[in-house]
């Protein structure tokens, strides 16, 4: 189906078709950007909270967006209820469109037919008070060729491949108050030509930390105190030559909800974000550093609100002040900028299927073809799912 066809389908089911019951990444996205998905507490993302999958059986969703440029149909999924105390499985396939690892060394790969595409499995139960959650996923691609001649050339064997592999665990505790989640990936790849390794993987993995807790201060308002720490290595190595990429963020946030009337919510965040890079590269006994760093203090705030029995909408803006420094051998230059991001958003719902959308700023900006002659995405995201029983 074509990118004008599938918005064409959307509207349609639109204008037949909340505050939903869980808020998809696209809903998230509407109240300040993808960070704002630390402090609501309804956050459907399983990818950073596991356990909280247990809050949301018996349902199957879809998500779109176009995230890399090409509008597209990213990722589908089911929610498999086994009972209240038996636990909740999601299974879901995202079709990603690059890698995470591997450098500018496996363009080529890149350009082969397929995708990324990764596969998951995330499960999550109560256990006393608390709920426990585990996610593994597995994403891949690989391209065999043996020798042929073309012409006067000889072209060799091809054998390259590509993997990751990960793990997260996840629990809530103090009445479900407080979340946490730690994760772990681990990458293969390498590729060979004419029976010789061109590249290949050296020591590629990352480690990643989150936590949150809801303070509760009244019957409409709440604290959230939330960290993020993520650590990464790419590595690549081939016949005498190696280079690598070490990156290390930590975010801190202050966050609050608000339910100033029924069927509405109000978010603000004030966090910092500390993230360094480092970068080595060795070739025939010669070696190169390179480091950068880089500081932001950011705000975001959020607010959505019913409009009709079946309509939410809802606005959220991202504002962030950055200061970089880049060190190598000619010298240290220092960065400073700002940046601000504006959000808008609804949320339909007809009986048991709902559907969140973020409107394209280009569209905010040129309106429809028909008024501004400019042809441009309705939607940037738009995520879907129906509840196979309430």
């Amino acid at each position: 189906m074509t990118k004008t066809k599938t918005i064409l389908v959307l509207i349609l089911a639109l204008a037949l078709i909340p505050l939903t019951a869980n808020a998809t990444i696209t809903r998230v996205m509407g109240f300040g950007g993808e960070g704002a998905a630390y402090i609501i507490k309804d956050a459907y993302t399983p990818n950073i909270w596991p356990q909280l999958v247990a809050n949301y059986p018996s349902l199957a969703g879809a998500e779109f967006n176009s995230a890399e440029g090409t509008w597209d149909f990213k990722k589908a999924y089911i929610d498999y209820d086994f009972g209240e105390d038996n636990g909740v499985l999601q299974l879901s396939l995202d079709k990603l469109t690059a890698r995470k690892y591997g450098m500018d060394y496996f363009d080529e790969m890149d350009a082969l037919m397929g995708n990324y595409n990764r596969l998951s499995a995330i499960y999550g139960r109560p256990m006393g008070d608390m709920l426990i959650g585990l996610g593994l996923n597995y994403a891949g691609k690989s391209y065999k060729s043996e020798e042929y001649v073309d012409g006067a050339t000889t072209i060799p064997a091809v054998d390259a491949s590509y993997t990751t592999f990960g793990l997260r665990l996840g629990a809530s505790a103090i009445e479900k108050q407080l979340d946490l989640a730690l994760g772990f990936e681990m990458a293969s790849f390498s590729d060979e030509e004419g029976g010789t390794v061109v590249a290949e993987n050296d020591g590629s993995m990352s480690v990643s930390f989150a936590g949150r807790f809801f303070k509760k201060m009244s019957d409409r308002y709440a604290l959230i105190p939330n960290v993020k720490v993520n650590m990464m290595k790419d590595g690549v190595k081939g016949d005498g030559w190696s280079e690598s990429a070490s990156t290390t963020s930590f975010g801190l946030g202050l966050g609050n909800n608000w339910t100033p009337v029924e069927n509405a919510l109000a978010i603000f965040e004030l966090g910092v974000m500390s993230t360094s890079n480092k970068c080595e590269a060795e070739s025939g006994g010669v070696s190169s550093e390179t480091t950068d760093s880089k500081f932001d203090i950011y705000w975001r705030l959020g607010f959505e609100s019913k409009i009709f029995g079946w309509l939410n909408g809802r606005l959220g803006a991202e504002r962030s002040w950055v200061s970089s420094t880049l060190e190598s051998e000619l010298g240290k230059p220092d960065i400073g900028y700002s940046s601000t991001s504006t959000y808008l958003g609804a949320t339909m719902h007809w009986n048991r299927l709902f559907i969140d959308v973020l409107v394209a700023p280009q569209f905010l900006q040129a309106g429809p073809y028909f008024i501004s002659g400019m042809e441009c995405n309705t939607f940037s995201r738009v995520s879907l799912f129906y509840k196979f029983a309430e």
